[in-house]
């Protein structure tokens, strides 16, 4: 009886979006695929991208688009001037029109 009542625990808790965004971010801490997570997890790649859709939508998107000023003489960069795109999985994109923004950047990446 015991054994039965952990499954049912293991089944709700699978059914669970707190669960999956455990599993997401576990995903990304681990470097690997999302299919080779899955299969080193034990769990569906099918529920994988389920629930990420899922919670992606509940989300919404977290990025904000931010105007920066020039610190020398408080006029707007020149938003003609973007310095580098960089474009996600998710197919937002980021425009760098400041140097120091982006040497910050590349200093993390690399």
């Amino acid at each position: 009886m015991k054994h039965a009542k952990n499954v049912m625990n293991f089944v709700k808790r699978k059914g669970n979006g707190v669960y999956w965004s455990e599993q997401m971010e576990l995903q990304i801490q681990s470097h690997l695929s999302r299919v080779a997570y899955c299969e080193s997890a034990g769990i569906s790649y099918q529920q994988f991208i389920y629930w990420e859709k899922k919670l992606k939508k509940k989300i919404g998107s977290p990025l904000i688009p931010v105007r920066l000023e020039n610190k020398h003489d408080n006029e707007p960069f020149e938003l003609s001037k973007v310095l580098c795109r960089l474009t996600l999985k998710n197919g937002q994109s980021i425009q760098i029109y400041d140097e120091e923004a982006l040497l910050l950047i590349l200093k993390k990446v690399v």
